[in-house]
């Protein structure tokens, strides 16, 4: 992320932090917003922050996903984006979107893998 110029390390947490106050305004039970984790045998992998919307249709979005650096690339993301998936589908969502940064390139092509398309890209220039 900072490689793309998109963020200042030095202020990432502080916007996340900011984030999550805006938009999951009453914690965890926050209306539409679910934070589920990933475990195996009783240990936590990851974590992931999903939020259904309705627009013309029910519309999931996966805020984040995270897996710890040590047990990244055993299939911990692409297993549990399809349990992800079919949970947003259970509740009524026609289609999941998400961002990645254009440098993230293993994250790119697990996604894409994973049957996401791009649907937007956002241009930056520094001054």
């Amino acid at each position: 992320m900072q490689e793309a110029g998109m963020m200042d390390t030095d202020i990432t947490f502080q916007e996340a932090e900011q984030q999550l106050t805006k938009f999951v305004t009453n914690g965890i039970k926050a209306p539409g917003h679910y934070f589920m984790h990933t475990v195996k045998e009783s240990n936590s992998i990851g974590s992931f922050w999903l939020q259904l919307m309705k627009r013309r249709s029910t519309e999931a979005y996966l805020w984040d996903i995270f897996i710890g650096e040590d047990r990244r690339g055993k299939g911990y993301v692409k297993n549990s984006t399809v349990e992800i998936e079919a949970f947003a589908k259970n509740k009524g969502a026609t289609r999941i979107f998400l961002n990645v940064y254009s440098l993230n390139t293993v994250a790119r092509n697990l996604y894409s893998k994973a049957g996401f398309r791009e649907s937007a890209i956002t241009m930056l220039k520094s001054l």
